[in-house]
């Protein structure tokens, strides 16, 4: 379970990146990976504070297809997880993202797993001040 959301977590990310660098297509069935990750009760709280549910987040984040510009990268270092029930995982990880405007995050995403696959729960992002990892 910890492995298979640690790799959640990273496998997300990637379509982060594909959708905000604008290397995958901007279509409804492109954007099935992150509607299938996110739970229906899926909260996120931002680092500036606000917090956005799901059914707010999902189309905002599709409009934000392409605006990270094709020298975005993202990066995901320091996985930290741990079981906190038979269907419960916690990930607490570093999240950076690499391009013209450089900004860092310590992300904690709760997980449940059902089946195997990981569904995101809740997801708490605070500014990360440092330095970025290498590209």
């Amino acid at each position: 379970m910890i492995d298979a959301c640690r790799e959640e977590v990273e496998g997300l990310h990637r379509f982060i990146e594909d959708w905000l660098r604008g290397s995958c297509e901007r279509s409804p069935a492109a954007y099935e990976p992150i509607e299938r990750a996110l739970d229906e009760s899926f909260v996120i709280l931002h680092p500036c504070g606000s917090r956005s549910s799901r059914a707010e987040l999902l189309p905002a984040f599709f409009e934000a297809h392409a605006t990270g510009g094709p020298e975005l990268r993202v990066r995901i270092r320091h996985r930290e997880a741990r079981e906190l029930g038979p269907d419960l995982a916690l990930v607490v990880y570093e999240e950076w993202h690499l391009g013209p405007e450089t900004n860092g995050r310590l992300s904690s995403a709760l997980f449940r797993v059902e089946d195997g696959t990981p569904r995101w729960l809740h997801l708490h992002e605070s500014r990360l001040e440092g330095e970025p990892p290498e590209s």
